[in-house]
């Protein structure tokens, strides 16, 4: 599966958990347990945007 597919099932989950007053973080992470649940692979280049974005998450809670 190309990389920047998988981003976009993450970002449809969040916007839709936005829609059901719920955190937009609720969504991703539904959207990223189910594409783990149907796709075993994961590419390099995924799992450095991937480690990226938990360290963006790392340094807001931080920072509150």
């Amino acid at each position: 599966m190309n990389d920047f597919a998988w981003l976009g099932p993450a970002l449809i989950f969040g916007l839709s958990a936005v829609r059901l007053d719920l955190p937009p973080m609720i969504g991703y992470l539904a959207g990223g347990f189910l594409l783990n649940l149907y796709f075993d692979g994961i590419s390099l280049k995924l799992a450095g945007i991937g480690n990226l974005g938990v360290t963006l998450l790392l340094f807001t809670i931080g920072s509150n």
